[in-house]
C-alpha cells in the first residue's frame, strides 16, 4: 500500500503527516511551500489529502467592532495557500490530491498530551502537525477500510 501525506495549510508553515498503512508516523512536520514542493517531489507515489480550507465559510461583519477583518485575512490566506497545494499535488503526482473536511482533529488538535496518548509519538508538535495527523489518520480510517 502506498503512504498518505495529509497536509494543513497555512501560509508560513503547513502541517505535513506522512504515516504508512498501519498508521505509523513517518514523517511530522511543519514546512514552507517550497519545502512541501520537495516532499511531493519526493513522494510523488502518496496519497495526498488536504484539509478543504475552501469550506470555510465567509464572514461578514455585523457592524460591531472586532477583530473580524484580521480572521478574514487569515483564513484568506488559507484558502489561497491550500489552493496552490492541492495544484501543486496535483501537477507533480498527476493526480488530484482527496479534500478533508475542516474541523477533524479539534480535541486533538488542542491537546498535545491526548495526542502522544493516542499515537505514542514523543517529539515535540504544535496543533498544525497534530490536525495534520488527524487528516492522515481519518483518511486511513474512513477512506481506505
Amino acid at each position: 500500500m502506498k503512504h498518505i501525506t495529509a497536509i494543513d495549510p497555512d501560509l508560513r508553515k503547513s502541517g505535513v503527516c506522512r504515516i504508512n498503512e498501519n498508521g505509523k508516523i513517518l514523517v511530522l512536520e511543519s514546512l514552507e511551500i517550497t519545502k512541501i514542493i520537495l516532499h511531493i517531489s519526493e513522494y510523488p507515489d502518496d496519497e495526498y489529502v488536504i484539509e478543504d480550507v475552501n469550506k470555510i465559510k465567509a464572514m461578514y461583519s455585523r457592524g460591531v467592532k472586532t477583530n473580524n477583518t484580521r480572521i478574514a485575512q487569515n483564513v484568506g490566506m488559507c484558502k489561497a495557500i491550500g489552493t496552490m497545494i492541492i495544484e501543486l499535488v496535483t501537477n507533480i503526482t498527476r493526480r488530484k490530491p482527496t479534500l478533508a473536511p475542516v474541523g477533524l482533529g479539534k480535541q486533538v488538535k488542542q491537546n498535545a498530551d491526548l495526542f502522544k496518548e493516542l499515537t505514542g509519538y514523543m517529539k515535540q508538535t504544535n496543533e498544525d502537525k497534530r490536525d495534520a495527523w488527524a487528516i492522515a489518520n481519518w483518511y486511513l480510517k474512513t477512506q481506505l477500510k
